[in-house]
C-alpha cells in the first residue's frame, strides 16, 4: 500500500523526493477532500447559471433595460421578447454550464486519485474551450438584445455594439486556459512517445 501511495503522489508532487510518504498521504487526502468538495460546487453553479434567463421572463423592465445594456431608454417590452430574450440567455448560459460539467468531471477524477493523465487535461481543455465560447456568445448575444427590443420603437432598433470588460476577461480566462491544456496535451504525448522509445 505504501508504494502505490507514494508513486500516485509522484504524480502530483514530482519534485518533493525528500517528502515522507505520510505527508505526502496527508496531502493527497487533502486534495481529494477539497475536489469532492469543488465537484458539487461545479455542479450547484451549472445548475443555477441557465437560471439567469428567468430574469428575461419575469424581471421588470428597468431591470431588462440594465442587463442589456439599454439605460434609460424607453421601449415595448411585450411577451414574444420576452420569450426570445429568455431564450438566448438560455443558450448562451447553457455553453456554460457545460463547461461546468466538464469541471465536475475533472475534480471527480482529482478525487478518484487521477491527475495528470489524457483524460483530466482533456476535460480541462473542454472547460476552457466552452468558458472562451460562452464569453464570445455573451458578447454577440448583449449587442443583438439591444435592436431585438427596440425594433418597433418609434426611433426605430437600437444598436449597443462593444465588448465590456468582463466579457473580454472571461474569454480570456477561457482561451488561457484551452491554450495551457493543449500544450500539457501535446508536452504529455511527447513524454509518452521518449518512454516508448526509451
Amino acid at each position: 500500500m505504501e508504494s502505490g501511495t507514494s508513486t500516485l503522489s509522484a504524480k502530483v508532487y514530482p519534485g518533493n523526493k525528500d517528502m515522507s510518504p505520510v505527508t505526502q498521504d496527508a496531502n493527497l487526502q487533502r486534495i481529494k477532500r477539497r475536489s469532492r468538495i469543488l465537484k458539487w460546487v461545479a455542479v450547484v453553479l451549472a445548475i443555477l447559471v441557465p437560471l439567469t434567463c428567468l430574469r428575461l421572463l419575469f424581471g421588470d423592465q428597468e431591470e431588462i433595460a440594465f442587463l442589456i445594456r439599454l439605460g434609460s431608454i424607453e421601449f415595448n417590452l411585450t411577451p414574444f421578447k420576452r420569450i426570445i430574450g429568455g431564450a438566448m440567455v438560455l443558450i448562451v448560459t447553457l455553453v456554460a454550464s457545460y463547461g461546468l460539467f466538464q469541471l465536475r468531471k475533472l475534480f471527480s477524477l482529482f478525487q478518484m486519485g487521477e491527475f495528470f493523465t489524457t483524460q483530466t487535461i482533456d476535460l480541462l481543455t473542454r472547460f476552457g474551450r466552452a468558458i472562451f465560447f460562452f464569453g464570445v456568445l455573451k458578447t454577440v448575444m448583449l449587442m443583438a438584445m439591444p435592436p431585438l427590443m427596440t425594433h418597433d420603437s418609434a426611433d426605430g432598433a437600437i444598436w449597443v455594439v462593444g465588448v465590456s470588460l468582463s466579457d473580454l476577461l472571461i474569454m480570456i480566462t477561457g482561451g488561457a486556459v484551452w491554450l495551457a491544456s493543449w500544450v500539457m496535451l501535446e508536452g504529455k504525448r511527447l513524454s509518452d512517445e521518449m518512454e516508448g522509445v526509451i
